[in-house]
């Protein structure tokens, strides 16, 4: 192979790789309104970092903590709970302001009924959600997300997001 050859198919694998960037990780803050099955609407906070995965193109893995701010009622008792787990995510961008983006993942859930003894378990989960650029690195943040588990729950969350860059 020739010098040439070399240095045009150096070129070329150089130039596919910036036109691939890779995005830069995130941090979130959100707060949410839960509905935990049987039970009341619960104010909910919710923390996530997100990095993305090596050579592939708009896909993140997502770890997130959320806990019960102001709790729910379920048959006249408080009920907290808390999830941490891991999401795949993949973000489609629309234009340069405005992404959507869908995710899956697995949590543990803790849960515990005021007077009762507490519950833990693994939960699955599932959300869908858009990002508006507000700034250079910030975003505004919605998703819809369900959690399919020990305590089954709709959530819908507001919050910001700072990427890194």
């Amino acid at each position: 192979m020739g010098c040439q050859q070399i240095l045009f198919t150096s070129s070329l694998l150089l130039s596919s790789t910036l036109c691939f960037a890779i995005e830069p990780p995130y941090v979130s803050a959100q707060l949410a309104l839960s509905k935990p099955a049987q039970a009341d609407t619960a104010l909910s906070a919710i923390m996530a970092a997100g990095i993305p995965v090596p050579n592939q193109r708009n896909i993140f893995l997502e770890a997130q903590l959320s806990s019960t701010l102001v709790a729910s009622k379920r048959r006249s008792m408080a009920l907290t709970y808390s999830c941490f787990g891991g999401y795949g995510v993949y973000r489609r961008l629309i234009n340069e302001n405005v992404a959507l983006h869908g995710k899956a993942g697995l949590l543990y859930q803790y849960s515990k009924t005021e007077h009762a003894k507490s519950q833990g378990g693994v939960a699955g989960g599932a959300g869908i959600g858009v990002t508006v650029r507000y700034g250079r690195n910030t975003h505004y943040l919605v998703e819809l997300s369900v959690i399919e588990g020990e305590l089954d729950m709709v959530a819908v969350s507001a919050g910001i997001r700072y990427q890194f860059r």
